[in-house]
This record gives C-alpha cells, structure tokens and sequence, in this order.
C-alpha cells in the first residue's frame, strides 16, 4: 500500500517524534519514539523491520569505576587473600572490562634472605589474572616496599553486577598490602563491543 500524506495523517498518532512505517502484513503501522539518544536500528525479529536501540560503543569506554585503599592488610599464612575490590554492571554480555590495579607492597624476608608477594585478580570467584613477584634480598629480615601495577582485559560476558578483588599471599615470611601514606587503586573501565 503506499502511504499518502492523506493516509499518513489518517493513522498517525498525535505523539511526537512517531514514525509511520510498513508492518509485516504490508500495512502502515506507528512506530513509537525511541527513548533519547538511541538510534533506529533493522531487527527482522519485529513486525516492523525497525526498533529503537542504544548506540554502539566499539572502542568507547562505557563507564569507569574507581576505589582507592590506605588500609594496611598482612598475609603470612601463604594462602591468597582478599585486599581490594570494586563491582560494575556491564550493559551488555559483548562489552571487556579493562582492569588497572596499583597496589603499595611491603615484603618482609625470611631467614634465608628471600621475600616475595604474589597478586590474583579474581572476578567474583574465579581467577583471571595472577602476577607473580619474587625479590631476593640481602639479609634476614630485609624489606622490600613498591607500588605493583597491573592490567587485565577481561571479558566477562554478562550484564550483572560483577566484582573484581586483587588478592595477594606471601611467598615467604610477610607480605603487607596497604600504606597510610601511599593509596592502592582499583579502576575499572567497561569497553564497548
């Protein structure tokens, strides 16, 4: 049927921003404005061929979480522990999440001299990352203190809140995580698909 300016006003509705379009029984039919900032986009699966979608963000970065720590955590038992967490909700299953962690570490030798601290980055309970530092150093009861940075693109394919925790664990004697004086930061970056 072709759509006149007559037939156009017959059954358009009054609302703003509706569109008049060809429905799968090859007649008109409305569709409704789309919420703000989102773009008409072809999807066969509707009556209309049309649908009103967010925008793709390839490449864009989406949202940014970001916490900081200057609590002081010890780890001597050699098993990994929690330090640091923050949870973001991707938008959709195809976004990556960028992860930058930079952590304040101390690390006390033992008596051969040796000290150490390995670091996990976990998504929820599962590992996706693991740095693994080792340090010999001169002397029992030698300390090693640095900032440990890390990275890690992760896709986690879902749109539920999801957290990420850096863990650290002793490789020998102590490991401290946290410094009154120097923050630890975890940020996390949602990337577009």
């Amino acid at each position: 049927m072709a759509i006149t300016k007559a037939t156009a006003s017959s059954i358009a509705p009054a609302a703003k921003g509706d569109l008049v379009v060809g429905s799968g029984t090859n007649d008109a039919a409305v569709l409704a404005v789309g919420t703000n900032d989102y773009v008409l986009t072809a999807d066969s699966s509707t009556s209309t061929g049309l649908k009103w979608a967010a925008a793709a963000g390839g490449g864009k970065v989406l949202q940014v979480v970001s916490t900081y720590s200057t609590t002081i955590t010890s780890e001597s038992a050699g098993t990994y522990t929690d330090y640091i967490s923050a949870s973001i909700t991707p938008a959709t299953t195809g976004s990556k999440i960028l992860i930058l962690a930079t952590i304040y570490n101390k690390t006390l030798a033992d008596g051969t001299g040796a000290a150490g601290t390995s670091f996990n980055i976990v998504r929820t309970s599962t590992q996706v990352y693991e740095n693994f530092r080792y340090i010999t150093t001169v002397g029992s009861g030698g300390e090693i203190r640095e900032p440990i940075a890390m990275n890690y693109l992760d896709s986690p394919s879902t749109t539920s809140s999801t957290t990420y925790k850096v863990q650290f664990k002793r490789f020998n004697a102590t490991s401290t995580c946290g410094n009154q004086s120097y923050a630890s930061s975890l940020t996390l970056l949602e990337i577009g698909a």
